[in-house]
């Protein structure tokens, strides 16, 4: 009895191997393909999703009436969605992605980026402003269209712009100065406060201006001299300042070529005044260039009668203790200086001739003259003493 219980103990013990074994060789061998063809379904399997198990997206047996727009399983959830650093956007993700990998390999769509580029375009997400870039506070769609970089739309939105324009416009990075541009600092922003086009320029800084004034003023490049401009050298700015050419501010008169007379004839500049002496020199000979007074006077060239200017107003005239003559000066007197006297001409003398010849003013009758109360021209004529 013992012996039959063991028997069938194994026999039994070997039929359950002998069940089990197919089943695990079942399992070690591999599985065979689904042969369903998922193109039917208008979503065909291709690249990575070729590789994902059916049960991944047709989960609780689902298999009709799933979306197919890649953000319905790619949501994070069912499968890798938009990391943390992705750039805000309301496109579906094969705008930009293809099904081999997640890394941008198409066109990229900016149409509906709903943030400002530079979000994005900052140097890590993706490329940004290279290191020569103009220094500007602009978004990157103020000058630059979404499908390439250059050439830049509608020209640059200076409105942004921080710093000197010559970091840009210098030759290389944009248009610089040309040639028949005036010597000057670098400073554009200075002159050229249209940021539309460089002319016309609405004023100059002559702050920044290097160099003559000549070298523009020269009726070519600027208004230079006129017509009826007093002939000097061409140092416009030893007589203007750089705000107007008028009024003149000073004259200096080493840069003046030319007589006074030339501008000082009452047109051009101011002339003799009516009161002023008749004379034919120039008026250098008596003035001098930083004021008309005090004048020292060359009466060289004066043609006419001395009392017009000693008068006692405009010049010395005649003292107190004068003798009594009529007003004409040179008839007595040197123009060199008024003493001492060169000759006494008695046709000019008023009165007897005993109020000058009476020993103070001029020589009187000698001790040993005979008594008399007479004249003296009685007796003696303007000749001399004896006759």
């Amino acid at each position: 009895m013992i012996k039959l219980h063991y028997w069938l103990y194994h026999a039994l013990l070997a039929l359950v191997v002998l069940t089990l074994l197919p089943m695990n060789l079942s399992q070690a061998t591999p599985k065979v393909k689904n042969k369903f063809d998922h193109f039917q379904t208008g979503f065909p399997l291709t690249a990575a999703h070729a590789r994902v198990d059916c049960e991944q997206c047709h989960r609780n047996g689902i298999f009709k009436g799933l979306v197919k727009q890649c953000n319905a399983c790619h949501n994070g959830n069912s499968a890798t969605g938009k990391h943390s650093k992705h750039i805000p956007t309301i496109q579906q993700c094969d705008q930009c992605h293809n099904e081999n990998k997640f890394t941008v390999s198409r066109r990229f769509d900016h149409a509906n980026i709903t943030t400002s580029c530079s979000t994005c375009h900052n140097n890590i997400n993706t490329q940004g402003k290279p290191a020569n870039h103009m220094i500007t506070t602009e978004d990157c769609g103020a000058c630059h269209r979404a499908v390439a970089w250059k050439p830049i739309t509608g020209g640059p939105q200076h409105a942004g712009v921080a710093g000197n324009c010559v970091r840009c416009h210098n030759g290389v990075g944009a248009r610089g100065k040309s040639l028949q541009h005036i010597t000057t600092t670098q400073v554009c922003e200075s002159c050229h406060h249209n940021f539309r086009a460089f002319a016309p320029v609405r004023v100059v800084n002559h702050d920044q201006v290097l160099g003559v004034c000549g070298s523009c003023h020269n009726g070519s490049r600027a208004i230079g001299k006129s017509t009826r401009h007093i002939n000097t050298q061409n140092t416009c700015d030893d007589c203007h300042n750089t705000r107007a050419f008028r009024p003149v501010v000073r004259v200096n008169h080493n840069a003046v070529v030319g007589t006074c007379r030339s501008c000082h004839n009452g047109v051009n500049a101011r002339g003799q005044n009516q009161g002023h002496i008749s004379t034919q020199d120039e008026c250098g000979a008596c003035h001098g260039t930083n004021a008309w007074r005090p004048a020292r006077v060359d009466h060289t060239g004066i043609i006419n009668n001395c009392i017009r200017c000693h008068n006692g107003t405009n010049a010395g005239g005649k003292p107190a203790n004068h003798i009594l003559s009529q007003d004409i000066c040179e008839d007595c007197h040197r123009t060199q200086a008024f003493r001492p006297v060169t000759r006494v001409n008695h046709d000019r003398v008023l009165g007897s001739c005993s109020t000058c010849h009476n020993g103070i003013k001029a020589r009187g009758k000698p001790n040993n003259h005979p008594s008399t109360s007479a004249e003296c021209n009685t007796c003696h004529n303007t000749q001399g003493w004896g006759r």
